[in-house]
Formats: C-alpha cells, structure tokens, sequence
C-alpha cells in the first residue's frame, strides 16, 4: 500500500477512482481539435471584453475600431465553427 494512501478517507479514494475514470472514457482530442478549442475560448474572451468596452464607450471613433474589432473576431469564430 502506498504511503499516505491510508491516510485518505474511504469517500476521497471512491471519488478519486471515479474522475480517473471519467477522464479516461472522455473523448480523445487531436492536438489541432485542442488548439482550436483553445482558440474559441481565447476569441470569446476578447468578444466579451470588447462588448464591454462597447458600452463603456463614449468616443465615436473609439467606437468604430471596437465594432471593426468585433466584426473580426465573429468573422474568425464563424471560421473555426466551421472547420
């Protein structure tokens, strides 16, 4: 038995035992299907930050480029939507 392993309750190890197991029958990715994942969450991140430099806005021009920025943005999430 290894050391410290008695130490643990008998519910940790069960609930231990339990996410190994979930993440083992979880779906394998490809390092592109991660990277692109990865990707996703990086553009709705700056999605959401832009949306709320949106409504924060009071210069027009600011304005303009944020609306551009996010037009980009949807645009490279529609793409990797996609693929």
């Amino acid at each position: 038995m290894a050391r410290g392993w008695e130490s643990k309750s008998v519910e940790d190890q069960i609930a231990s035992a339990e996410e190994r197991a979930k993440a083992a029958n979880g779906p394998v990715l490809s390092p592109q299907q991660i990277e692109n994942r990865q990707r996703i969450k990086s553009l709705k991140l700056s999605l959401a930050y832009i949306e709320q430099q949106l409504a924060e806005s009071r210069s027009e021009r600011h304005r303009a480029q944020l609306e551009q920025a996010k037009k980009d943005i949807e645009n490279q999430l529609k793409q990797l939507d996609v693929a």
